[in-house]
């Protein structure tokens, strides 16, 4: 079978840390793991390109798991022979989490994803490609094999998302179908405080809309997360179906990957909405993201119809 839909991003080893003094550490992660992970909730047949780079201590029995995963296509995973990505995360009070470089970790840039870890032919019949958030160097060279035609969404990396760099941002917004940042990012993008009410944040995500975009789609945590299409002139807000939270890491780019299967599979922007939320709560009752990937393919079934019976009379025009 060929790849449907293809997750370009990185992956790491977390050390994780919440302000409830629990802990977990050297578990796999990476918003591009997260991120295929939440796409294969909903395919089979190899259908989903994971397109990134683990590290030598990567663990080799996660790597053999998700090589052979029902969903995923692994013939652009690679492994390097040095140390990936290494993080801690750190959470506050109330839930702002920060990453922190160990200090033998390499470089984000370094564990990019890049052209020749592609194999020839591999993005021919994709339908959809998301980018994880990765540097904006790489995401250049990464989007020019995609295929004319071929459905594209972007989450950006909060290390880069600045006004300072405004221009080369420019450029990849040009070759977007969808963006998503979170509030956070969207704030900072324009040097906004953060914490504004959602008619501010809509305006600003129109401004994003306008540098290329159709669609925006801002995450807001606990309050879920809106999408503005530029086309229709509409603002969507799709409520959070959360249940419980042990651990919030990874949850927007599960959703991300959720979206993905969604509009690259035909769906509206909310019904992929509400597809990206059933997605999210899954992974926040779960710790690390090989347990996205051991969930099955009924469980992830079921949260979305009871999040579609539950949220989907709830959507707001904003």
């Amino acid at each position: 079978m060929s790849v449907s839909y293809a997750v370009f991003g990185h992956t790491t080893l977390d050390n994780v840390i919440s302000t409830d003094g629990s802990a977990y550490f050297r578990v796999a992660g990476g918003a591009g793991m997260y991120a295929a992970s939440g796409a294969a909730f909903w395919c089979k047949d190899r259908e989903v390109g994971l397109i990134t780079k683990i590290g030598a201590r990567f663990d080799p029995e996660d790597e053999r798991f998700i090589r052979a995963h029902r969903a995923i296509d692994d013939a652009a995973l690679t492994r390097m022979e040095r140390e990936g990505i290494k993080l801690w995360m750190l959470f506050d009070d109330d839930g702002y989490r920060h990453w922190v470089l160990q200090h033998d970790s390499c470089s984000r840039e370094a564990a990019a994803p890049s052209v020749s870890d592609i194999p020839s032919g591999f993005l021919d019949e994709v339908r959809g490609c998301h980018f994880s958030p990765l540097p904006p160097q790489s995401v250049e060279e990464l989007i020019k094999v995609v295929p004319k035609g071929c459905y594209v969404q972007l989450d950006p990396h909060y290390e880069w998302f600045f006004p300072k760099y405004e221009r080369q941002w420019k450029r990849i917004l040009s070759r977007l179908d969808t963006i998503l940042p979170s509030e956070d990012e969207l704030c900072k993008f324009f040097d906004i405080p953060y914490g504004q009410p959602i008619s501010t944040l809509k305006e600003y995500a129109l401004r994003l809309a306008d540098m290329g975009p159709n669609e925006v789609v801002v995450k807001l945590g606990e309050r879920g997360a809106f999408v503005l299409e530029r086309d229709r002139g509409t603002c969507t807000l799709v409520p959070s179906c959360a249940r419980r939270v042990v651990d919030a890491t990874g949850a927007g780019d599960t959703f991300g990957g959720c979206y993905l299967v969604g509009r690259a599979g035909g769906e509206t922007p909310a019904s992929a909405m509400i597809r990206g939320a059933a997605g999210a709560s899954l992974t926040l009752e779960r710790k690390g993201v090989m347990e996205n990937f051991r969930l099955t393919a009924e469980a992830a079934a079921q949260r979305y119809d009871e999040c579609l019976t539950e949220i989907g009379s709830l959507l707001i025009s904003l």
